[in-house]
């Protein structure tokens, strides 16, 4: 019954997509790729993984079952969700079936607890513990501590079996793997001890102090994972820019806000950002209600303990995060009220019980339904990279971190408009953001905007080694792309080559090297480092292609063609890949064998262009023309600018009688292309052959006056104007003819054909 309450709950959850640091700690993550691997995650990195193996050793078995299919994560995590939900009902039954609580609770304790649980786990506080994937880490770390006081209950029920003692320690060893929240965990046991059973601590210790030694021994652990991590890159610990008073000053608004949604949940924010109250003053009701709690907390331990123990597990579990100990990244995060949510319900529902006995448990199903029906509609923000940014921008209008992740979600949904109005205002909120400057330079590069892209890349990097601007191969890969378009090639390269360095395994620096150098002239230098991109990235049919090309720039038709066929064979055959080798083989004199890649082409997509144009020529070149027309047109239809196939397909035109057809097209051409002299004398050749004197005269003028050198313009010219009856202006045309070519019978003959 729990467990489909809770999957009615997170029914729609599975689809949502990879958000926040998931791509950091999952998707960018190699360790995951293997299990010998699994357990030792990336270090000083910052990431949710780092120093937590048992986490990143569960995102490796994802991996294992489905790669970056994201269903297979969310459903690791509802599971891992279920599993916790399934240990605190059990936690909670028996500490009420134990002899210190019986009396008042026994006789209900199934359904007490099967409403704490219903509870904590429908709570649309735990959404961003389940919906968002790389907080399993706090789920995780949740139900193994769940399971180590229940395997520890279990033990002082039945002392003589040992086994329930070694589980409790066993599920503690994988906690202290989980996440640092877990470091509370023997201590809550020994107070839990104290509180339920012994009496005393002195008691608790000498009843059962080898279990006691087994769990501490377990900080070992804990304490090789945080070494492991250094400073978490910077981003917790005491080493950060966040200062301890600060950062404690936060932790009293950040608590209180923790209750406040515990019993109105919205509301929620997937991101408060990394800002820090400036002092006393902004925080003080908030201090005194904290004080409040505590002062309540230390006298129910003398007074009243078993509430007191559930105030002491509430603030020993937020400690670690919610004290003294900055985590600059993320000053408040609503993950952090996973398992201490268990202690405030489990206090409210008990009282509940307490005032209302039987009747309480209505009212306490009604809460659950009501909490289920919430916590479903919001994973319907999970659904998409850009809901749940919009809902986090609505609610937290203050936060640059999420204006930048907003705006991120609109560029790669192809938003950038929308997308500049993000950046904007993140600038706003925080101008010196270099990571804003270089998201917001890449959405002003893919609209065509360079001439700023470039001035905010400049300012992102300024000022600072390459090794410390943040997202810097980002930074200098981008500027060297747009450096290279504005035709500064050598300032474009060597910012490349800082990106490379920053980030040697990355192919996107190297391949934009290679076009920049390719720019230059230098196909060898550029023919390189597409290898170095291919070696990086097998998989990717576009270097293929651009390596191909390079190849057959450098006159290596053979090479080019090896290399094209082994894209076809390792990477994706697009029509692309499949068309470039088509024209390799062209230029081999392989022309059957390029057909037959062209309509390989055309057969993945009928209507792409570049294919159409290949076939037509080799149509053409065997005499159908009736073929290499139909080639064409459909070449046209599919939306191919090029000048020349429009004149090509004009030729084809004229040469099967139609004539108006034929001219429209040769007149596209020239409108495509109006520089290209050759297009225009074309047409103006063809206005001529079909009549329209006119028209060709006015072509030939326009042509003269551009170039005035060759005969064959006068001398077609003059037969221009001998058909319009204009003869004094033909006769001047063939004479100038024979002045640039005496030589010629044709004209010679035209000029006396005229003065007869």
């Amino acid at each position: 019954m729990l467990g489909l309450a809770l999957l009615g709950a997170y029914a729609n959850s599975f689809h949502g997509p990879f958000i926040f640091d998931d791509a950091s700690s999952i998707v960018d993550n190699p360790s995951v790729r293997g299990f010998s691997t699994a357990l030792f995650p990336p270090g000083n990195s910052g990431l949710t993984v780092s120093g937590r193996p048992m986490v990143n050793l569960s995102l490796a078995i994802n991996y294992a079952l489905g790669r970056e299919n994201v269903v297979g994560y969310h459903v690791g995590n509802l599971v891992i969700h279920v599993l916790a939900a399934f240990f605190l009902f059990g936690v909670v039954r028996r500490i009420l079936l134990l002899p210190s609580m019986a009396r008042e609770t026994g006789m209900n304790s199934f359904w007490i607890a099967l409403a704490v649980a219903a509870i904590w786990g429908l709570h649309p506080l735990q959404t961003e513990s389940v919906t968002y994937v790389i907080q399993r880490a706090e789920s995780l770390v949740g139900l193994f501590y769940l399971a180590t006081l229940y395997y520890f209950v279990r033990y002082v029920e039945q002392p003589s079996r040992l086994l329930w003692a070694w589980a409790s320690v066993a599920a503690c060893w994988l906690g202290m793997g989980s996440k640092e929240v877990m470091v509370s965990a023997p201590l809550v046991i020994l107070l839990f001890d104290r509180t339920f059973v012994s009496g005393t601590f002195r008691a608790a210790w000498w009843a059962r102090r080898g279990t006691y030694v087994a769990l501490g021994a377990t900080w070992s652990l804990l304490l090789l994972c945080v070494l492991s991590t250094g400073n978490r890159g910077s981003t917790a610990g005491f080493t950060t820019d966040v200062t301890v008073w600060l950062y404690a000053l936060t932790q009293c608004y950040a608590i209180t806000r923790y209750l406040g949604l515990v019993f109105w949940p919205s509301p929620l924010v997937l991101d408060y950002g990394g800002g820090v109250a400036a002092g006393i003053g902004e925080v003080w009701p908030y201090i005194l209600a904290l004080v409040a709690l505590l002062a309540a907390t230390i006298l129910a331990l003398r007074r009243w303990p078993k509430v007191g123990f559930l105030g002491v597990v509430f603030f020993a579990i937020l400690a670690p995060s919610s004290s003294v100990v900055p985590v600059a990244t993320q000053t408040i995060a609503e993950h952090r009220m996973y398992l201490p949510l268990a202690a405030v319900v489990a206090g409210l529902v008990v009282g509940l019980y307490r005032f209302g006995k039987g009747r309480s448990f209505v009212f306490v199903g009604i809460i659950a339904i009501a909490l289920g029906v919430v916590t479903f509609n919001r994973n319907s923000d999970y659904q998409s990279v850009l809901t749940i940014w919009k809902d986090t921008v609505d609610h937290r209008p203050q936060n640059s971190r999420a204006f930048y992740s907003y705006g991120t979600a609109l560029s790669e949904a192809k938003k950038y408009r929308e997308a500049i109005d993000i950046f904007e205002r993140a600038l706003e909120l925080s101008p010196t953001d270099r990571s804003v400057m270089i998201r917001y330079a890449d959405v002003l590069q893919k609209l065509g905007e360079t001439t700023k892209a470039i001035a905010l890349l400049k300012t992102a990097i300024a000022d600072r080694s390459p090794e410390r601007v943040p997202d810097g191969y980002e930074a200098y890969n981008n500027l060297g792309a747009e450096l290279d378009i504005i035709g500064e090639r050598e300032e474009a390269m060597r910012c490349l080559r800082i990106a490379i360095k920053l980030k040697p395994d990355a192919e996107g620096a190297h391949i934009n090297l290679a076009i920049a150098l390719s720019s230059a002239g230098r196909f060898e230098a550029a023919a390189e480092e597409f290898r170095t991109a291919l070696a990086l990235k097998p998989a990717d049919y576009k270097i293929y292609v651009r390596l191909g090309d390079t190849l057959l720039k450098l006159g290596k038709i053979e090479e080019a063609i090896a290399v094209l066929d082994d894209g076809v064979k390792n990477a994706e055959p697009t029509p692309e890949l499949l068309s470039t080798l088509g024209a390799a083989l062209l230029r081999g004199a392989r022309n059957e064998d390029a057909k037959q890649r062209f309509e390989e082409a055309l057969r993945i997509n009928p209507h792409f262009g570049p294919a159409h144009v290949k076939l037509g020529l080799i149509f053409s070149a065997s005499g159908d023309e009736l073929g290499a027309l139909t080639h064409y047109e459909a070449a046209i239809a599919a939306g191919e600018k090029d000048p020349v196939l429009f004149a090509v397909a004009g030729r084809a035109l004229l040469a099967q009688g139609r004539t108006d057809e034929g001219l429209a097209r040769l007149e596209k051409a020239v409108s495509l292309a109006p520089t290209d002299l050759q297009l225009k004398y074309s047409l103006a050749k063809s206005l001529l052959g079909c009549g329209r004197d006119a028209d060709a005269a006015k072509l030939y003028e326009e042509l003269i006056a551009q170039a005035p050198g060759p005969f064959q313009l006068h001398n077609e010219l003059g037969l221009a104007y001998q058909r319009l009856g204009r003869l004094s202006e033909a006769r001047a045309q063939f004479a100038r003819a024979l002045e640039i070519a005496p030589a010629n019978e044709a004209v010679q003959k035209n000029l006396d054909g005229l003065n007869r």
